[in-house]
């Protein structure tokens, strides 16, 4: 008959109680490791809110800058404080209206304008009452063509008052582009905007999707960019692309420029992920967005009857 020995329950409890304590331990550290993981997750929400914010400050800024959008005027005539808006581009296929919401039935005014950059006589023209408002045709120009205009108006007394001052509105004209694609121009361009932002801001916490965000970022950039923008071009002036090699629209070379930068973060951290670059990039892409739209764009020759960019940032 064997006899119980105790001594045996002393190493039994041990090795039971040192698993217990194994487990423990590791159900400890999961839970830490999922707290942490929690907390950086909460964290990147952060980012995304801030990528937002930050697309739509430079989407505004995009919106509100550059030569081609309506010049704000604000004037007072017969002591009331008066706000128009005078067009720098158009693209139907008609005249351009020049409107002057002037409720005042003795109030008369003029628009006088002439190709831009010609050596030739202004022609005025006088504006017509339509309602509660004035209106006047600036005669349609082909496209990229432009026409430098002023507006004067005169009180019952035939007192002048020149709203636009010393210098001339410079308006744009170009073909009509379908608003379908116009939106999805827009939507593509803003995605690239934000995925370029989430992405730099990815980089500089070196998250481990920053490889995967870059490519994405790529692939919208070349989409809205380099697919979508030449055709929206197409539309607009006639030509598909103006930048380097063929010109020097700094719409399209500045948007090639971030697009390339992109390219080489992305293509750079296939194997090993450079952060640097993304950082980078994000700079990039960041200043050429702050460059107004339009900017230096493109521009008809009315001397050659030829087609090419403008060499001035404000018109």
């Amino acid at each position: 008959m064997e006899v119980f020995d105790p001594a045996i329950i002393v190493p039994f409890s041990m090795y039971k109680f040192k698993n217990f304590l194994n487990f423990k331990l590791i159900s400890l550290k999961n839970e830490v490791h999922n707290i942490r993981m929690t907390d950086k997750k909460r964290r990147l929400w952060y980012w995304w809110v801030i990528a937002a914010v930050l697309t739509l400050v430079t989407g505004y800024y995009q919106r509100v800058t550059g030569p081609t959008y309506d010049k704000k005027i604000a004037f007072t005539h017969e002591g009331i404080e008066q706000k128009v808006k005078l067009p720098r581009s158009h693209g139907d296929e008609t005249d351009c209206p020049v409107v002057l919401p002037i409720k005042d039935t003795t109030t008369t005014a003029k628009l006088i304008w002439r190709r831009f950059k010609m050596d030739e006589p202004y022609t005025e023209v006088e504006f017509q009452r339509t309602d509660s408002t004035l209106v006047a045709l600036l005669p349609k120009q082909p496209p990229a063509g432009k026409l430098e205009y002023s507006v004067v108006i005169f009180d019952k007394a035939g007192k002048a008052n020149a709203i636009t001052g010393h210098e001339t509105v410079v308006i744009r004209f170009k073909g009509h582009v379908p608003l379908w694609l116009v939106l999805i121009h827009v939507v593509f361009m803003f995605a690239g905007m934000f995925m370029s932002n989430i992405t730099g801001f990815y980089a500089i916490i070196k998250h481990e999707s920053f490889k995967k965000y870059a490519f994405i970022t790529v692939v919208v950039l070349f989409i809205g960019g380099l697919i979508l923008g030449p055709v929206v071009q197409k539309y607009a002036f006639g030509v598909f692309w103006s930048g380097i090699p063929f010109g020097m629209d700094l719409t399209d070379n500045k948007l090639l420029f971030a697009f390339l930068f992109w390219l080489g973060a992305w293509a750079f951290s296939i194997k090993k992920a450079r952060y640097w670059l993304g950082i980078l990039a994000l700079v990039v892409l960041l200043i050429m967005y702050y460059i107004p739209h339009s900017a230096m764009g493109s521009e008809f020759d009315y001397k050659t009857n030829t087609l090419g960019t403008s060499k001035e940032l404000r018109h």
